[in-house]
């Protein structure tokens, strides 16, 4: 089994970016390739969502205060992946933010060569 660790600064504050990661609706911006068009909620934290493997079901952990997302999915086999996933406040994040519109993520790349991702929120 191989594991693959992936990490992102994103300049705001932990709760927002909770908030953005857990709105079901908001899945397929940030989990392209996990989630891809509607997602429908089956229960709390529960989602069904059409994925590039198929119809899978992701569980996500219950809301918490330590911006634990934790979530598992079942693929289409029946196979179930655990995924851990964390969301630290940063030093730098702003206090105060606003939202600026788009979907790309805060780096130095031009906005042409940016991946998909959440809302970027500003100070």
């Amino acid at each position: 089994m191989t594991s693959r660790h992936i990490s992102a600064v994103i300049r705001a504050p932990r709760d927002r970016v909770v908030a953005i990661a857990r709105d079901p609706a908001l899945l397929p911006q940030w989990a392209g390739g996990l989630a891809q068009g509607e997602v429908a909620q089956e229960g709390e934290g529960v989602f069904a969502v059409d994925s590039p493997m198929g119809r899978v079901r992701v569980v996500f952990t219950p809301p918490n205060d330590h911006g634990v997302l934790d979530h598992d999915v079942t693929l289409p086999d029946g196979s179930v992946t655990r995924n851990p996933f964390r969301v630290l406040e940063h030093p730098t994040a702003p206090r105060r933010c606003s939202r600026s519109g788009g979907a790309t993520p805060p780096t130095r790349t031009s906005s042409a060569t940016r991946p998909p991702w959440p809302p970027t929120w500003r100070a």
